[in-house]
Order: structure tokens, then sequence, then C-alpha cells
């Protein structure tokens, strides 16, 4: 009996045993890859290299075709997110997003993924790879929104570059110095390419600047040249300046129909480049944009043209139509578009510019100092930066009615002007239009002008008149500073700002009146202006600048009305007859800045301000 109770019990310890031992395999086969089903459908399986294989063995949605492709017509190694090149370093950026910082491994081929653990990899931080020799290729993940400026500057192995389709930014001199760099297209995506981005990359050989590009800055393929074409996409606005310059094999060139402005040298010394399509929303060829092109022969300038630069196409092989002692660039319709310059500077006396002329150039007539007149006709709509210049007997040129802009020093320094007549359809005027028109006297017109730029009246001594439009609503800085004749002048009930040393030294000056919506007045607005006796200062100015009224000679007393926030220093040094000051704030804390120092050259230094005044 105790035998067969014996047995029975070491039976059951076996059983029991056994059951323990098969539970356990189980659960091992389980958690690596067996193929016991654990109810879901799914199971894992370890590869030979000791990786694991996501497997899904169920017939529901997510199933494996036939093919062993997934639902999506992918495989599972092409569904699985690739693993970071080792020696990756990555940086801290938010609890959601990570950059990478550096590369400290040994594989030529880099791959930088769109997930580091549970963070998404959305930067490669400035200098993150400059410098690098070891690496040949790099492929970003499409979570990468930004290359740093410098990230890949001078890899001088690195040949190709897969940038992600998520990247928005690449940054200043991202790839500068990269030579070997054959491989580097840009997705449609990317909204900036920043300053000297591609600088140097010899190897490129296209540029394909696509649409959704808004701004790529200045020299972005300088030098690199390898490039033989580039297409501009319509995103882009400005092709900045020097942007394919030095690139030698460059020889065609496509401009989207977004550019309005060609920047400065934007092709310059592109000795190869023979064919150039530019869109019909040019405005803007500024200065050098095609100088030193030797092969380019023929060019479509559109009629959106604006404004040429001086030198824009010097040294190509461009054929300039001649009319009359002047050439002139246009387009198969009219090759009479763009008046480029005066053939003979010293020759010539008087022009008619020819009637199809839309445009005169910078510096056309630069230092014609024979020309005495100029007729335009009415197709001319806009005059260019210096381009009658130091034309000292021009005395009185002819404006068309069509005339919109007159170009920075456009007429400055021509000594023999006398008067003047703007034609009303002219909106912009630009700096130093007319500085140093020594005997400039009166200017009439002006009447739909918008905007004047600073200095434009500079150093008109003998201007004694001149009608401000209605619709400007400042009068820039130094406008018509040492105008010593200028007596009476009507400033415009559209004026909110008179600006730094804006009638400085206009000794001459007895009466103005500040209209009500003007809110600042600059620096040195009126200094010297010796004869101003009377200035009512409105209601609205809350800035009264440095020095605005110093040495006003004339000045007996002066009001300084309650909305005044701010003067700055030495506001009234100099007024010598200044004797009262009623300032409708209660205190001197009420009124900020330094107005009240150094009171030397005030009547025996004896100035009462009456403080919380109440105009009559």
């Amino acid at each position: 009996m105790k035998k067969k109770l014996l047995v029975i019990l070491l039976s059951l310890c076996v059983a029991i045993t056994s059951a323990f031992t098969l539970s356990a395999c189980r659960g091992k086969n389980n958690n690596n890859g067996g193929n016991v089903d654990n109810g879901g459908g799914s199971s894992t399986t370890t590869t030979d290299d000791g990786k694991t294989d996501n497997k899904d063995n169920s017939a529901t949605d997510g199933g494996k075709t036939d093919d062993g492709k997934t639902d999506d017509g992918k495989t599972d190694d092409e569904n699985a997110e690739r693993k970071a090149t080792k020696g990756l370093e990555f940086g801290f950026i938010d609890n959601e997003t990570t950059q990478v910082t550096g590369y400290r491994g040994t594989d030529a081929e880099v791959y930088i993924p769109s997930m580091e653990g549970s963070k998404r990899v959305t930067r490669i931080k400035a200098d993150a790879f400059a410098g690098n020799r070891v690496i040949t290729s790099v492929e970003m993940g499409d979570n990468v929104a930004e290359i740093g400026d410098r990230a890949f500057n001078d890899c001088p192995n690195l040949t190709g570059v897969k940038i992600g389709t998520g990247v928005k930014s690449i940054g200043n001199r991202a790839f500068y110095g990269s030579k070997s760099l054959t491989e580097a297209a840009i997705p449609n995506g990317v909204a900036t390419v920043g300053n000297e981005a591609f600088y140097g990359c010899s190897g490129l050989t296209t540029a394909a600047i696509p649409d959704s590009v808004t701004k790529m800055g200045y020299k972005a393929f300088r030098n690199c040249t390898g490039l033989t074409s580039a297409t501009i996409g319509s995103g882009l606005t400005k092709i900045d300046d020097e942007t394919f310059r030095d690139c030698t094999g460059l020889t065609s060139a496509t401009i989207g129909s977004g550019v309005t402005v060609i920047g400065q040298d934007a092709f310059s010394t592109c000795t190869k480049l023979a064919n150039v399509t530019i869109s019909g929303n040019v405005a803007q060829i500024e200065m050098g944009a095609f100088v030193d092109c030797p092969n380019l022969t023929s060019i479509e300038i559109p009629n959106s043209i604006r404004a040429v630069g001086v030198t824009a196409f010097n040294g190509t092989g461009l054929t300039f139509t001649e009319d009359n002692g002047a050439r002139y660039l246009g387009n198969s319709g009219n090759r009479y578009l763009v008046l480029i310059e005066a053939k003979d500077k010293e020759a010539i006396t008087s022009y008619d510019i020819n009637a199809n002329a839309k445009v005169i150039a910078d510096m056309a007539f630069y230092r014609c100092e024979n020309l005495t007149t100029v007729s335009m006709p009415e197709s001319v709509t806009d005059i260019g930066a210096l381009a009658f210049s130091g034309c000292g007997e021009l005395s009185n040129p002819t404006m068309s009615n069509g005339l919109l802009t007159i170009g920075q020093e456009a007429f400055a320094s021509c000594i023999g002007l006398t008067g003047l007549t703007i034609p009303d359809s002219v909106t912009d005027i630009g700096q130093y239009a007319f500085q140093y028109c020594q005997c400039l006297a009166k200017v009439t017109g002006c009447g739909g002008v918008m905007t004047i730029g600073e200095h434009a009246f500079h150093g008109c001594n003998e201007l004694t008149d001149i009608m401000l439009p209605g619709t400007l609503t400042k009068i820039p800085a130094y406008m018509f500073y040492g105008c010593k004749k200028l007596s009476n002048i009507t400033l415009p009930s559209s004026l909110t700002r008179i600006e730094d040393n804006a009638f400085n030294g206009c000794t001459n000056l007895s009466g103005v009146t500040i209209p009500g919506g003007v809110t600042y007045i600059g620096n040195w607005a009126f200094n010297g202006c010796a004869n101003l006796s009377n200035v009512t200062i409105p209601g609205g100015v809350t800035t009264i600048g440095a020095q605005a009224f110093a040495y006003c000679t004339s000045f007996t007393e002066i009001t300084i009305p309650l909305s005044v926030r701010r003067m700055d220093n030495e506001v009234f040094i100099g007024c010598t007859k200044l004797t009262k000051i009623n300032c409708e704030a209660e205190s001197w804390n009420a009124v900020s800045g330094g107005w009240y120092i150094n009171w030397t050259g005030l009547a025996e230094n004896a100035v009462k301000v009456n403080w919380n005044y109440k105009v009559n």
C-alpha cells in the first residue's frame, strides 16, 4: 500500500514538472519569434542576425498578399524605419523633437533617420558635418525640416546628398566649398536657400530651383564652375546679388515668371552663357547683372522692364540698336525699349529720345557736360539712377507726361538747371535726385508724388519756391538741407513726420505751419533756421528730436503741447532770444529726454518755463 502511494506521488510530481516545462517553452517561443498563434493573428521571428521581423499571420486588414507585401504595397523591410548610421550624435530641442549635432562615425554613407527613439529628427544643426573628410553620401529622413548654417561646409569627399522632402530651409553656407558634390536636388517644399549655400560646389552640373523657393540668398551658387544649366521656379521674386557669378560652365538660364528683379552681378562672368530666357514680369535688371558674358549674343528684354543698371550688359556679345548717337536694347517687338547710354558723351549737345523708348537706364547721360537740352517722349516711364547727373549745362529738360519715377541722383549736380516742372504722373522721386542743383530756383508740379527720397533737394541754394503734393506723408531726412533762400513753404496736411535735418540750414525760412497730423519732429529738423520766429507745434506731436530748433535765433517764445512726451538734448540750444517756454505738461517729469540740459546760448540763461500752461 505504501509503495503504491509512493508511486502515485512520484507520478504526480513528474506530471507537474512537465507541465511547467511546457509552459515555459511556449512563453519563450511567443517572445522570440515562434510560430505559435497568440490569439491576435501576429507573431515575431528572430532573424539569423539577431534582429526581429514583425509578421502578421491573420487574413484581416494589414495582412500580407500572396507576393509577400503588405496592403500598402511594400515589403516589411520597406516599411521599417532605417536605423541611424552609427556615430551620429543627437541633441535636445524639446520633448518631441531632436537634432543631429555631429558625426563621429567611420561609415562613408550616412543615413539621418526621421525618428530617434520616440522623437522626430527635425534639424541638422549648424556645423554638424563641417569639414568632415569621411562622408561621401548623405540621405535624410522626411522629418528633417532644417539644414543649419554650414552643416556640410567643406566636406571634400561628399558627392551626393538626398535632401528630405520635409526640408523647408537650407542654411547659409550649408554646402559651401564641397567641391566633389555632384548631386543635391532641391525638393519642392524648400522655401529658403541661404547665402552662399552651394558656393564653390564645382561638381554640380544643374541647378533647378523649385516653385516652392521664395527666398534665395546672395552668392548661392557662385563659382559652381561645373554648372551648365539653371532653372528658376515661379516662387522666387529676386535673383539675389552674385547668385551665379563666376559659373564659367553655365550655358543656359531660364528665369521663372515670379522673378521681378535680377540682382547685381547675378550672372557676372558666366563666360559660356549663351541662352537666357527672361520672364515677362522682370522689372529691374541691376548693375553688372550680365557683365562679361561674351557668348551672350541675344536677349529679349520684357516690356515689364522699369530699370536697367549701369554695366548690366557690358562685355556681352549683344548688338545694340543705335539711334541718333545713343544705344538701345529691347526685344523683337521694340528694339528701342531701353536707352542704355549715349554713345559719345563729350560730343552730345542735345538729344531727342526715341519715341518708342520706355526706360532711360542708369547713367545713360552721366556727365554729358555739353548737353543743354533733352526731350522725352510720352512713352518714357522711368529715369534711372544718375541718368543725367553731372550734366552741368542742362537747363530745361522736358519730361514726359507718362513719367512715373525719377531715380536716385538722376539730375544731381546739374548746376545749370534753373526751373523744373515735374509731371503729375510722377509717383516717386529718388534719393539725392536734385542734390546740388545750385541754380534751381523753382519746382512746380509734383501733384501725384507719393514718396521723395532723402537729400532730394539738398544744397539747392537758390530754391525759393516749391509746392509739395497733398499725398506726401513725410518730409524725408535732409530733403531741404542747406536751401538757404527757401523762405516760405506750405506743408501738406497729409504729413505725419518731419525727419532729421529736413530743413537744417534754411537760414531764410521765416514761417512754417506744421500740420496737425504730424507726430514726430526729427533731430536737427529746423537747426540753424535763423529767421524762423514763429512755429506752432500741433497737439499731435509726441517726440521732438535733439537740437530740433537749435540756433533758431529769432525765437522769443514757444509752446509745447501736452501731447509731447519726449524732447531730446539741447532742443533750444543757441536760441539766443528765447525767453519763454510754455509747457502744457504739469512738470519736468512729464516730458522725458534731456531737452532742458545745457542752456548755454539762451538769453542770459534766464529762460522761463511756464508749466501747466493753458492756451487761450
